[in-house]
């Protein structure tokens, strides 16, 4: 396996492309985004010309995309991946979907003697700068021992989660505790900054005691607590809030699909809904602290 195709080469897979090169594969992307594809290209990518070449000429196929329509385009659209999906084939989802659509993906797949496993990924821009992602993997046990090698170029923690979709489901939940727990923040966060409490000593007291979590520990939603948090650095993104509040709506909507109760979720989504209306769309996630009153205006 020696040719990888990559198809979404922005924010994220922009920085796990050269991870790819570095050991060796020969990569061809694409991308909606021209200068996205030059990027790649200047690192030592090959520009591929439509999706069905570039199937043809892969061994693997890597997909990065924004979210569930994309998915669906780029792999069962008109002249779409699996159109020139091959025997033997592997094609590995790092996208945040909906856990139908990856088994809906995987078994079109099957039906070309091809293997797709969705792969979603946790730790932002940073973790795939780094190559240290958490990798949630769904799919057979055969495909996942097949892909391991690959993902392991990308991600530091590479766990097998159980069958299709169950990789979603995962991330799903994983971004459900990451976006509640930032809400939580921001509005702790904001009764000290309005009770007059010392936001570095409170944060001191929540990190280390029973209400301290890795959002806390690492993206506080106020700046001046840690240097390299997205609050600290004008809410730049690591990971945006409307991404996280299309993450949590899946959850939510997965729970309601379950018959399960989801009173926080809805309860958060709609908090970064409103978010996004107010502006705060593209900035970090942490930015519901500037919604809530914990931080300033950006």
């Amino acid at each position: 396996m020696k040719r990888l195709g990559f198809v979404g080469v922005g924010a994220m897979g922009g920085r796990m492309v050269p991870h790819l090169l570095g050991a060796g594969f020969e990569v061809t992307v694409i991308d909606v985004n021209p200068e996205a594809v030059r990027n790649a290209v200047g690192r030592g990518a090959k520009r591929g010309k439509n999706l069905g070449e570039l199937a043809a000429a892969s061994d693997a196929v890597f997909t990065s995309l924004p979210a569930g329509k994309e998915v669906d385009e780029v792999y069962l659209g008109e002249g779409g991946l699996l159109d020139a999906a091959q025997k033997g084939q592997l094609f590995i989802d790092l996208s945040t979907v909906d856990p139908e659509t990856s088994r809906r993906l995987a078994g079109h797949a099957a039906s070309r003697g091809a293997d797709a496993i969705d792969a979603p990924v946790s730790g932002g821009v940073t973790g795939a700068q780094a190559a240290s992602l958490t990798v949630m993997v769904g799919g057979s046990k055969a495909a996942f021992e097949r892909a391991r090698p690959l993902l392991g170029l990308i991600g530091k923690n590479v766990i097998h989660v159980g069958g299709h979709g169950a990789g979603q489901v995962a991330k799903l939940c994983n971004n459900l505790v990451a976006g509640v727990t930032m809400v939580a923040a921001a509005e702790a966060f904001a009764m000290g900054k309005a009770s007059g409490v010392d936001l570095k000593v409170l944060h001191e007291v929540i990190r280390t005691s029973s209400g301290g979590a890795w959002v806390i520990e690492r993206i506080p939603p106020c700046p001046g607590l840690v240097e390299s948090a997205p609050a600290s650095q004008g809410f730049r993104a690591g990971f945006t809030v409307d991404l996280m509040l299309k993450d949590v709506g899946l959850a939510v909507s997965a729970l309601m699909a379950l018959g399960l109760p989801c009173p926080t979720g809805a309860a958060a989504a709609q908090v970064y809904r409103m978010a996004s209306r107010s502006g705060l769309g593209k900035h970090d996630f942490s930015a519901v602290g500037v919604l809530l009153g914990a931080a300033e205006k950006v």
